[in-house]
């Protein structure tokens, strides 16, 4: 074997015992001096041992071994063991034992204020590996070990300007605390611009700063020649209490090496403070300390007017050659003038899901994109492969209208195509587009006019676009949108959720044919990552009064319009240094125009160049202030404005976003973050300088950044907030903020539900100018997330419900919500303790129904135009399927109608079928039983009790309202879950072959006879024809069900069936029935005859479905054999059909 070396001081007998075992040992006797040292490692090895010691035993061996060598190291002091026992009895007296538990984080001055959470205590930091992928990231300790030292020594070849951004708070805190730091880097390759060195200089004065440039390479002619290859990179920490650390490794101070590559450092603060070396007492650290200062004392120059005069003309020669060979290779690369654009991948995932919906019948749809992924060349493609002759492009402001023309220009290869429809247009001209044109891109302002409408065919356009889609519910739109029958409208938005809650995705049936929302656009390189910034803004927003739905306009313009604020918006402006390019160039929202106005004006007091865009700047005006910000050529660095930027304008070049103004909307903090995002060469990152005070929902920033908004998990936003950033981002937050955020989101917890509730009804119906519907309060993402106040407002009806034994029951809906508001109408007030309220919560009770049946056959009644209260089961039955097939995207959740491929040829027999088997009797059996089926006379009649409310408008129309909110919720929902995807129940069904409890409450509510099980939503197991099946979901979530039957979340899960080919005999299987099922292996299953079971098998696609059957042996034969005898018996093929899981019962 290969000699293993030890060189380590070990036990007396260890050599005998290995010459015992057949080997040889090499050994030698330690002189007195080098016992000592070899004493000292070995209490390091044993200490070691100790450390990873797993058990009583493993301890009590390794404990004997660290008191074997302290006693060795007493013996060698002439320390007798009974001292060293004295000294610690009286240390423990004195200063306590370790027997309390006590963890100190750290020791502050009196008079410093402590943090409020453990956001503000940092990281345990051990000697580790850290990397841009580790957890704390090394970024994260840079700026935790700057925190805590006095002293600090950097060493890197490279700088770059995202790093010099985001350590700059860091490293002027830590030089404001008195601080030292020294930068030691290079001019290698001609790397680092000599401009971002100055920069550092005159942001941190106090910063020493030196090139690595040996001595004897100067001669006479100083700067001549070029210094040797510099490659050290290193982290000198040091601390007040001498635990000093390092990390040296592959990381220089770059956004590559700090944030993005794959790079490996060692971080310590243990080891690296003892000295190792027995004839040198200096410790690892005060040798590479020592090692440094040689490097700066006698290798370096200072960064001076001569050496950067020398520097400058050596980067500007060879920046010229790199600009010069990028610009060559983009000419390369760069398709003709002739050519035509081609998809990008976005485009093309979004292409084929636009095809495909136009195959399944759908005619409405939307595409939700972030800004910058180029929606309207989408549009363009998807026009150019539907075949459609015609197209309406419909925009709001004239700036997108003559772009949108011209990008359908590019793409469909005809420059003649396409008019335009403004105010500007004469009469003529406007008969003959209405007459014959084929492409029209229209202002609806211009377009909405009815007398201009009306001049077009209502099939004018087999195609119809809305851009800026988010506005859809106003007026203007929503008329334009009323008149025409297309064969296809797209909507387009980066932002569906509109200021004032109304829910756009109801014009285009709640489909969306694709969603690449602004993170995600991120994360796959489509976007250029930004760096965030949150600055302490010290105005003091409790002095400003706020409305309701905001702060007063003239109050706040006031407040933000001083000397201060704007010095240190300019001073933070000049300090973050933008992605590329030799100047700023920069958006600033503002709260109003006379801000606007104040901020322009006071960045040209601070010597830079700003112009002003309001609303009444004409379009020339504007598009000669954007023109400007993009030229390479040209002075202007800042644009302030309100609105006008916020959407429907391109400016590539911009390197900074400003916010400064309180952030009360998601929407709109997302559309001004996009305006800066679109990539460009050389951009890599967007500045984004966000000023935050003690404002009012200051928290919308971290629940954007935390992934919160976007979820659709009914969790609350909790402190401190952890942010989920998209790859290559980053944030960087000021303590004072921190704690503003954190305050700001401990008063929402804290608030009652009914509070919760009257703070966003009283915002939602400032916001619309009428009182809010139930939709309406819901849609609402602009107060409070939607999936969440639904959770809220069930607590506080569920609280309503609670009454003492003896008291009766306190009605729970939407009209007491009202009432707790003092918000209702004369006519709501009349129903107040009524069956009509009744009747009314009891719809509200279905607004999470696991089908849309029952709310469709609700809106079919109340539409009735004949006012009826007994219906025809057959006229509900087509108005129910009229429903389906006017609704294309609402079609999938109907059973007969989902792979049909001609739905309107389904027979209504089927339909009546259905209805009277699932929605009808349901609602008819209902606890409060408010409608009667009478199958034998084929009826469906309401109650006496609810006519009289019936025949009144006003209360059909309040129940209307909340059968479209629960269509809306249902349908919602569903865009929410992932599109059809049989690996996705493949998984699923692997999870439920392997499936623990690890990830499910599997105790039971204290007083409640259930047991939670797993909820495979995503597999959907049919009970129709055989390739019924398809996921919509993803995982699985946890359902409760009473414990009569010894479930076991081990071994018992519930899905949802699909299909009605089970729904027959005595116990019928219905179509969206919730039922249980156990699983099983082929060992487990035993005979499955005869039981009803869930199969896995491939259909006649090769594709991997579901299904529920019944298991049937006829001689040597088995077959899957359906309840419902509309189904034939499919004879079973053993080596295609795999059983997974045993029918229990249905819920």
């Amino acid at each position: 074997m290969a000699p293993i070396f030890y060189r380590k001081l070990v036990r007396d007998r260890i050599p005998e015992i290995i010459e015992d075992e057949g080997k040889k040992a090499v050994k030698t006797t330690l002189q007195k001096a080098e016992r000592e040292y070899f004493l000292r490692l070995k209490l390091l090895e044993e200490a070691h041992e100790l450390f990873r010691a797993k058990d009583s035993d493993e301890f009590t061996k390794e404990a004997a071994d660290v008191l074997e060598v302290i006693m060795a190291l007493a013996d060698h002091h002439s320390v007798p063991m009974s001292r060293i026992e004295e000294t610690r009895a009286k240390r423990a007296k004195a200063r306590g034992a370790f027997k309390d538990s006590v963890y100190l984080h750290a020791v502050y001055a009196a008079d410093e204020q402590l943090p409020n959470s453990d956001s503000g205590r940092g990281f345990l930091l051990n000697p580790f590996v850290v990397s841009n992928s580790s957890s704390p990231k090394i970024i994260e300790v840079l700026r935790q070990e700057l925190a805590e030292s006095v002293e600090c020594q950097i060493a890197s070849a490279f700088l770059t300007r995202g790093l010099i951004n985001l350590l700059k708070r860091p490293i002027e805190e830590f030089l404001a605390r008195g601080g030292k730091l020294t930068l030691l880097t290079s001019i290698m390759n001609d790397f680092n611009n000599p401009d971002d060195l100055l920069h550092i200089k005159e942001t941190h004065p106090r910063l020493q700063l030196k090139i690595f440039y040996p001595l004897e390479n100067l001669s006479e002619n100083v700067f001549s020649n070029a210094p040797p290859p510099f490659h050290l990179k290193c982290f000198l920490f040091t601390k007040q209490d001498a635990r000093n650390s390092l990390i040296i490794g592959s990381s220089n101070m770059t956004a590559g090496g700090l944030l993005n590559n794959e790079e490996w450092n060692f971080f310590s603060n243990s080891e690296v403070n003892l000295p190792f070396d027995s004839n040198d007492e200096r410790s690892v650290f005060q040798i590479a300390q020592q090692n440094y200062l040689n490097y700066w004392e006698n290798s370096s120059v200072e960064s001076g007017d001569e050496f950067m005069a020398f520097y400058r003309k050596r980067f500007e020669r060879h920046n010229q050659i790199r600009r010069e060979l990028q610009q060559a290779m983009t000419n390369e690369e760069k398709p003709s003038s002739n050519s035509r654009p081609m998809p990008r991948p976005s485009q093309r995932e979004a292409l084929a899901d636009l095809a495909e919906r136009r195959h399944n019948g759908v005619k409405r749809t939307a595409v939700i994109a972030a800004t910058g992924l180029g929606k309207t060349h989408l549009a363009a493609f998807d026009f150019l492969q539907s075949g459609f002759k015609s197209v309406l492009f419909l925009v709001h402001r004239a700036n997108i209208l003559v772009k949108a023309r011209e990008t359908f220009r590019l793409v469909l290869g005809d420059n003649s195509f396409g008019e335009l429809l403004t105010g500007d247009t004469p009469v003529a001209d406007r008969k003959r587009m209405a007459s014959t044109a084929k492409g029209v891109f229209a202002m609806v302002q211009t377009l909405s006019q009815p007398s201009l409408l009306e001049l077009f065919s209502k099939q004018h356009f087999d195609y119809i676009v809305f851009d800026e889609f988010h506005h859809g519910y106003a007026p203007t739109y929503k008329r334009v949108l009323e008149y025409f029958d297309s064969r296809f409208f797209l909507g387009l938005t980066a932002t569906p959720e509109r200021l004032d809650g109304r829910d756009v995705l109801e014009l285009c049936d709640y489909d969306i044919a694709y969603e690449m929302r602004l993170f995600k656009a991120i994360d796959q390189k489509w976007l250029t990552p930004f760096q965030y910034y949150a600055i302490y803004d010290p105005t003091d927003y409790n002095q400003i009064r706020w409305t309701g739905t905001g702060y007063d306009e003239q109050q706040l313009e006031t407040a933000l319009s001083n000397d201060t604020r704007a010095g240190i918006i300019i001073n933070n402006l000049k300090a973050y240094l933008p992605a590329f390019g030799s100047r700023i160039r920069a958006l600033a929202f503002c709260s109003n125009k006379g801000h606007a106005r104040y901020m322009t004006e006071a960045f040209k007091r601070a010597g830079m160049a700003a112009e002003c865009l309001l609303g009444e700047s004409s379009d020339e005006e504007r598009e000669k202030a954007i023109s400007r910000l993009q030229s390479e050529n040209d002075s202007l660095q800042i644009i302030c404005s309100v609105d006008i930027l916020g959407e429907g304008i391109d400016i590539p070049a911009v390197s900074h976003v400003l916010l400064l103004r309180p952030t009360e909307s998601p929407t709109v903090v997302l559309q001004q973050l996009g305006r800066g995002l679109r990539v460009v060469p050389g951009k890599d990152f967007l500045v984004v300088l966000d000023f935050v005070g003690n404002f009012k929902n200051s928290y919308i920033i971290p629940s954007i950044f935390s992934g919160h908004y976007f979820s659709t998990d009914e969790k609350p936003l909790k402190a401190p907030v952890s942010f989920v950033l998209p790859q290559g981002c980053s944030a960087d937050i000021d303590t004072r903020v921190t704690r503003i955020w954190e305050d700001e989101i401990r008063k929402k917890l804290c608030l009652k539900p009914e509070e919760i509730l009257k703070e966003a009804y009283l915002a939602i119906k400032g916001r619309l100018g009428r009182s809010p519907t139930l939709l309406d309060f819901i849609a609402n993402r602009e107060t409070e997330d939607s999936e969440r106040l639904l959770p809220v407002l069930k607590q506080w009806l569920q609280s309503r419900k609670k009454t003492k034994a003896g008291e009766p029951t306190q009605h729970a809906n939407w009209l007491r919500v009202k009432e707790m508001v003092d918000d209702l109408s004369q006519y709501e007030k009349s129903l107040m303790g009524t069956p009509g309220e009744e009747f009314l919560q009891h719809i509200e009770n279905e607004l999470s129904p696991t089908r849309s049946y029952k709310m469709v056959v609700l809106k079919v009644l109340l539409n009735d135009a004949n006012k009826r209260t007994i219906w025809p089961i057959e006229w509900i039955a087509e108005g129910f399927r009229n429903y389906y097939l006017t609704h294309p995207a609402h079609s999938r959740d109907c059973s007969l109608l989902e792979d049909a491929e001609q739905p309107e040829k389904v027979s209504l027999k089927k339909f009546v079928t259905l209805v009277k088997g699932m929605p009808l009797e349901k609602l008819s059996n209902s606890p409060d039983k408010y409608f009667e089926l009478d199958a034998a006379r084929g009826s469906f009649e309401l109650k006496e009790a609810i006519r009289s409310f019936w025949s009144r408008p006003e209360f059909r129309q309040l129940a209307l309202e909340r059968a479209d909110y629960a269509l809306a919720l249902y349908f919602r929902r569903s865009t929410n879950q992932s599109k059809p995807d049989r690996k996705a129940s493949a998984e699923i069904v692997a999870k439920v072959e392997n499936m623990s409890t690890e990830s499910l409450h599997d105790s039971i509510a204290a007083g409640e006879d259930a047991i939670e099980l797993p909820f495979y939503y995503e597999l959907k197991v049919a009970a129709g024809k055989m390739n019924q099946t398809f996921a919509t979901e993803k995982s699985s979530k946890a359902i409760k069900v009473p414990t009569t039957g010894n479930y076991s979340p081990d071994r018992h899960f519930v899905v949802k069936i699909t299909g009605n080919s089970m729904d027959g005999g005595k116990s019928p299987i219905k179509d969206g029935d919730l039922v249980i099922l156990e699983k099983i292996t082929t060992t487990s299953a035993g005979s499955m005859n005869g039981q009803i079971v869930a199969v896995e098998y491939q259909d006649e696609f090769g594709n991997t479905a579901y299904a529920l059957k019944k298991i049937k042996k006829s001689g040597n034969k088995y077959y899957l054999e359906s309840k419902n005898k509309d189904f034939q018996d499919l004879l079973l093929d053993p080596a295609q059909i795999k059983p997974f899981a045993r029918y229990i019962k249905s819920l």
